[in-house]
């Protein structure tokens, strides 16, 4: 029997972010634009020199990092945070 399981995509564009989010597209592309250590900063990836994605992951984690909820400083060699 052949598997039925719906394949959630690992990324997506800037409207279907802002999709999820219940924002603007425009807003979105404010938030990526923030410095990488700013709490609302949502992270990107560059597919070739026009298309802009965006982790599902970091989209569901956004709201508890834009509320302090997450620290997303990076961990150390011992996996604690600085």
């Amino acid at each position: 029997m052949p598997d039925t399981r719906t394949l959630e995509p690992v990324l997506v564009t800037v409207e279907e972010a802002a999709a999820m989010l219940s924002a603007k597209p425009w807003r979105v592309r404010q938030y990526i634009k923030l410095p990488p250590d700013h709490p609302q900063h949502l992270p990107s990836v560059w597919l070739g020199p026009r298309r802009l994605r965006i982790p599902v992951e970091a989209i569901r984690q956004w709201p508890l990092r834009a509320s302090g909820m997450i620290d997303q400083r990076p961990a150390d060699k011992e996996g604690r945070t600085a």
